[in-house]
């Protein structure tokens, strides 16, 4: 679930009202929404995102265009660009070995989570697992992948938003993600997972 502190972690309140039972992977509060009623977003692993304007208090499901609902919602990470931009990656799923090609990528949302659209779709990758995106241009995303019985592992980039894709970086057979300088956009400091 979610929970709230407002007196900088030493007490916390549930907040869940209205999430599912499931692992909640991450949690994006909006800076320009009011103090008293704060825009939440959370995503669930297995069901998506969920939305709260009212600082956590109730959410609502806000998955439409998300993954594969029947398939795979397994998200696992939501960003919000300061530009007000939404950013989902839903990761990857297993079925008897082998991974599902329905639902894995990365998703926008420039509505409020209301509707949300796979940018990846030039580039599908089948265990996508990290990203970031440029804190100056949302524009620009980097995507990363590991193998899934193949070898499209690496870290991606886009420049444009989604429409393509560039593998910029091989390091293995399992890329984690990659984090973008916060006032230093050209650097790029990437995370490889290896067994």
């Amino acid at each position: 679930g979610v929970g709230l502190s407002t007196d900088f972690g030493v007490t916390w309140k549930d907040t869940s009202q209205g999430l599912p039972p499931k692992p909640i992977t991450s949690v994006v509060v909006d800076p320009t929404s009011p103090k008293e009623s704060r825009t939440v977003y959370a995503s669930a692993f297995e069901e998506g995102v969920y939305k709260s304007t009212d600082g956590g208090q109730s959410w609502v499901k806000k998955s439409v265009g998300l993954g594969a609902p029947s398939t795979n919602m397994r998200a696992c990470r939501i960003i919000r660009h300061r530009d007000g931009t939404l950013f989902c990656l839903v990761t990857a799923l297993r079925k008897d070995g082998e991974f599902v090609a329905q639902g894995p990528g990365l998703y926008r949302s420039k509505d409020g989570a209301e509707s949300w659209h796979w940018i990846n779709q030039s580039q599908a990758l089948l265990w996508p697992k990290d990203f970031d995106v440029d804190p100056l241009d949302s524009r620009t995303v980097y995507l990363g992948a590991s193998d899934a019985k193949n070898a499209e592992g690496g870290l991606y980039k886009t420049t444009d938003g989604g429409a393509t894709w560039t593998r910029v970086a091989r390091k293995g057979t399992e890329c984690f993600g990659a984090t973008v300088h916060p006032r230093k956009p050209n650097w790029v400091y990437l995370s490889i997972t290896e067994s």
